[in-house]
């Protein structure tokens, strides 16, 4: 395994989006679908190395498209989360083995 790969980046994710938890409206879901697509695409062609890159390009992109807002993105394989989100503004994914966490507070 190369020395700049962490966390098990070996294994690449399987391209299909599971939606474990969400209280988004449809269209808003949509976007952080392909988006988290998009990012994980990147990843999986060595654009983006390591989880912080594809939560911060995933940040970005909620962010631009939805401005005057703050996105939190959390990915990684393991981890635990308890937060405080706007209403209808939470989304909870998996790409394989791969968890991602995006919500908006503040």
């Amino acid at each position: 395994m190369p020395a700049n790969k962490k966390d098990g980046d070996e294994k690449r994710p399987s391209g299909k989006v599971v939606v474990v938890h969400t209280d988004m409206d449809p269209e808003l879901q949509n976007f952080v679908k392909t988006s988290c697509l998009n990012a994980m695409k990147n990843f999986e062609k060595g654009e983006l190395q390591y989880f912080m890159d594809v939560a911060k390009s995933l940040k970005e992109a909620l962010d631009k498209h939805t401005p005057d807002t703050c996105w939190h993105v959390i990915v990684g394989k393991q981890f635990g989360s308890y937060v405080t989100n706007e209403r209808k503004k939470i989304i909870l994914l998996q790409v394989g083995a791969i968890s991602i966490l995006a919500f908006q507070h503040g």
